[in-house]
This record gives structure tokens, C-alpha cells and sequence, in this order.
């Protein structure tokens, strides 16, 4: 990774924080607001549109994250980002992004190319949580030692989750919104698996109503091991409206909360990757979005081209 231009000192000044980006480059906003939003005294928006909030300008602090530089909804707010003069660091690996960050002299982080956006996440997550810290918001408090030692026991229980998975809907349960988005995602993605997610608690309030009118899924809840009592409550009770056999419950493990939630991203990175196996898929190949993008792609090509034939 590098970075291009120096951090400003006074964006460590700003009000607010809005992360700007799409799919496994707008995840990495969710992430970080999960890891730090206990200790970052700014409040972190994750915005997942073409546009900007109406209150960003110049106290806010715009994170725009597009692995391809490519992403015309970050790319839109990016631009209005730069007209409202927003504190701005772009996280990219190229593309229309990285010209335009170089055009405004915006602080960049440059990542890797080769990857799939949803693989490049290290690449983008920890510059982040770096210059969060540098700013004096959190700690730097991961244990990526311990994770790292945690690997063969996260595969080997991926391995056996995988299974359980096939020919059904996941339902996926946490307290942190990053991990089940992150894990439903890889499911769609890597697996090409339908999968839907809620946040603990909140599902007790309305989905939990549905369980009994479901066919053929297996719901996943992932647990800190040190979630606070009301949490670990009334799991335990809404555990009694499933059958033993269409539910499985991971305690995540790790020496503090940001080590936990990483253990369970990590964690559903390896599920999606054994049930694409189960599938025989490829979980490097997204054909349904290539051409989605192919046709948005050629309608701005013919947009660009009658603009262009239009007087004045």
C-alpha cells in the first residue's frame, strides 16, 4: 500500500465521519464503525448512495472507498464531496477514482491490484483503523496474532457449516451489523447462495415472526462470547422456537470486541467459500454483476454520445 500526500492534521478536527462506497468497498465502512464505534468520539455514517447527506461540508470528514475506482455511485458523491469541500482521503486501487483524487490533490491510499473488491478488504480496512488511530480516536488494540492463530479452528468449523447451508436460505444473526452483512454478502458472492441478515436484537421485534412460516433454511447466529446479559437472554429464549437441527451458534473468540467481530467476518469469508465448493461454483466469478455493469457501462457510453450531439 501507498499513500499518496500527507493526512492533514486537521482532519483529525473534523465533526463527523461519512464512509462513501458500494459492496465490498462500502462494507469496510460498517467494519470500522463496528471495531471503533465505542471509542471514535465522532458520530460514522455509511452511505451507500450516489450523493452526499445533506449536512456534509466542510467539518465532515469523507472516506471514499472504491477498490476499482470505477463505482459511479462513489464516484457521484465523491465529486460532491469535493464541491461542498469536504475533508476527503480516497482508498483505491486505480480507475477514474485515482484521477480524480490526483486531479484535486486528495490524500489517497493506494491498494493492491488483482483482487476482487470483497478479497482486498485488509487492504482497505486497516488504513483506516490506522489513520483513526494516528488521529487519536481509538487504539490500536487488534490481535492479529491471536487471529492468525485462530485460523485452523475458524476452516475447520466453516468446513462443517458449509453443509448445513446447502440447497437452503441462511438466516444471519449478530449484534453487529458489519459481520452479518459481510457474511450474507460473501454467501451471495462467493457461493452465489440466497441469504438474508438482521441485527441482535432487533429481529425479536418483527422477523422472529416469520420463522415458523419459513421452509428450508438454517439460521446462523454469531455470539460475542462476552455479549452483555440482555443479549445472551434473549437468544437463549428465541433459540426455543427452533428445531436443534436448522440453527448453529458460533461464541466468537478473542482477547477484545474488535478480535471477536473479525473472527466472525473471517469466519464467513471461509463458510462462503466451502458451500461454494458444495455448489460447485466459483466463487471468484460474479457473471450476474459483470453484467450488470457491462449494461449501466454501455447506457453512459450512449448517454455521453447524444449529449454530445446536443447543440450548444
Amino acid at each position: 500500500m501507498v499513500e499518496n500526500y500527507e493526512i492533514p492534521p486537521a482532519y483529525a478536527d473534523a465533526r463527523n465521519v461519512i464512509v462513501i462506497g458500494m459492496g465490498g468497498s462500502g462494507v469496510v465502512g460498517s467494519i470500522v464503525r463496528d471495531l471503533t464505534g465505542d471509542q471514535v468520539p465522532k458520530p460514522i455514517i455509511v452511505h451507500r448512495r450516489p450523493d452526499l447527506p445533506a449536512f456534509a461540508g466542510e467539518e465532515s470528514l469523507v472516506i471514499a472507498v472504491s477498490y476499482s475506482g470505477n463505482t459511479f455511485e462513489t464516484l457521484s458523491a465523491l465529486g460532491e464531496a469535493i464541491s461542498r469541500r469536504c475533508k476527503i482521503i480516497g482508498l483505491t486501487s486505480g480507475g477514474m477514482m485515482k484521477t480524480m483524487l490526483v486531479k484535486y490533490g486528495v490524500p489517497y491510499i493506494n491498494v493492491p491490484e488483482g483482487y476482487q473488491p470483497r478479497e482486498a478488504l485488509p487492504f482497505m480496512l486497516f488504513p483506516i483503523f490506522k489513520i483513526f488511530t494516528q488521529f487519536g480516536w481509538c487504539r490500536e488494540d487488534i490481535d492479529v496474532v491471536g487471529l492468525d492463530s485462530a485460523r485452523e479452528e475458524i476452516e475447520n468449523l466453516a468446513e462443517k457449516i458449509a453443509p448445513r447451508l446447502s440447497g437452503k436460505l441462511a438466516l444471519v444473526y449478530s449484534e453487529y451489523l458489519s459481520v452479518c452483512h459481510r457474511f450474507k454478502s460473501q454467501l451471495n458472492e462467493n457461493a452465489k447462495a440466497p441469504a438474508q441478515y438482521d441485527v441482535m436484537t432487533e429481529l425479536f421485534h418483527n422477523e422472529v415472526n416469520s420463522w415458523s412460516a419459513m421452509k428450508d433454511f438454517h439460521v446462523i447466529l454469531l455470539r460475542d462470547s462476552e455479549e452483555r446479559r440482555q443479549i445472551h437472554d434473549i437468544v437463549d429464549i428465541a433459540k426455543r422456537l427452533l428445531d436443534g437441527s436448522n440453527y448453529t451458534e458460533v461464541f466468537a473468540k478473542g482477547i477484545n470486541r474488535p478480535t471477536r467481530i473479525l473472527y466472525m467476518i473471517w469466519l464467513g469469508d471461509f463458510v462462503s467459500y466451502y458451500l461454494a465448493r458444495e455448489n460447485r461454483v466459483d466463487p471468484d466469478k460474479v457473471p450476474v454483476i459483470d453484467y450488470l455493469k457491462s449494461e449501466f457501462s454501455g447506457l453512459q457510453e450512449k448517454k455521453k454520445a447524444k449529449d454530445g450531439r446536443l447543440p450548444g
